[in-house]
């Protein structure tokens, strides 16, 4: 019995490992043979993508086994290049080939390219206020954003919070995760999430917290893209609210509320137009909910905005 559970943790290991694939190698110029920083490399099947550190060197782990794909290796001023993941060998040096007919175009206006910095869905301090049912008491909640150009970096995350006055308790300590997901092509919400490493995130009393997220090298293969946070139910997160009192056969009672941060706002509209892109999960297992969908009411989307560079 021993022998055969010892085969079978050997055969569920051997069926991970062979799922789960990392392709490591170094980008370099053909003619120079000298680095090149930021090319991005993607999985054309699989749809996932990463970007080449300032050394040229990357790593884009792939979970679902296919043996019949291809990295597609592009950036500005070079040739795209494809190379079959099948007989792939780690830690090769992948030479690019300069694009001299856009290099001559670019030398033109330029010496340098320059990357372009851009804020999505950037809000004021202002605008924020905390909903009716705080982004507090469910799964997750993600807000879809919209990228200029396609396989764009992901620099940093923010969100805006509520922390003292609303808690009975004065709990400010919050631990979170933060996901990338891109869109699921059917309902349009959050679809696979594009980031294979847990961003697990720990503040203590930030009323706006910044998310560096530029160590994971988040490549957005599309323009659009949901930005999520995931709640952790632990002791550490909780913080209660209310303490409204009420009769009952001559004893008072009183209501109390558990919340879990982080207690996310709301970007406030006085507009009842203002166009929805929050998705919710109130549950682990359960699908994806449209805040916007036909019979809510609701005319705020959750305050987070995102920082890429293209």
């Amino acid at each position: 019995m021993k022998s055969i559970c010892i085969t079978l943790l050997l055969l569920s290991l051997s069926l991970i490992a062979f799922a789960q694939q990392t392709y490591i190698g170094t980008v370099i110029n053909r003619q120079t043979k000298a680095p090149i920083p930021y090319i991005t490399i993607k999985l054309t099947k699989e749809k996932i993508a990463t970007a080449a550190d300032d050394k040229g060197d990357f790593e884009l782990v792939s979970t679902n086994g296919r043996t019949n794909d291809t990295l597609l290796l592009s950036g500005v001023g070079y040739k795209a290049v494809k190379v079959p993941i099948q007989g792939f060998i780690n830690n090769t040096k992948i030479e690019l080939i300069e694009d001299a007919v856009f290099l001559n175009e670019v030398r033109i206006s330029s010496n340098k390219r320059k990357l372009i910095k851009k804020e999505l869905n950037p809000f004021k301090t202002s605008q924020v206020t905390l909903p009716e049912q705080p982004f507090a008491m469910m799964a997750q909640a993600a807000i879809k954003l919209s990228s200029p150009e396609i396989f764009s970096l992901l620099k940093t995350v923010k969100i805006n919070r509520r922390i003292g006055d609303y808690d009975t308790y004065t709990n400010t300590e919050a631990r979170f995760r933060i996901h990338v997901f891109d869109v699921d092509s059917v309902t349009g919400g959050p679809g696979e999430d594009i980031v294979h490493q847990i961003i697990e995130v720990y503040d203590k009393d930030k009323r706006e917290i910044e998310i560096d997220l530029t160590p994971y090298n988040i490549v957005i293969p599309g323009k659009d893209f949901f930005v999520g946070v995931e709640w952790l139910y632990i002791s550490a997160n909780e913080s209660i609210s209310g303490g409204l009192g009420h009769e009952f056969h001559g004893l008072t009672y009183m209501d109390y509320e558990v919340l879990y941060h982080p207690i996310i706002h709301n970007i406030r509209s006085d507009k009842s137009g203002q166009k929805i892109h929050t998705w919710y999960k109130v549950a682990p297992r359960l699908p994806w909910e449209f805040l916007g969908a036909k019979g809510k009411t609701f005319f705020w989307n959750i305050a987070i905005s995102a920082e890429i560079e293209y």
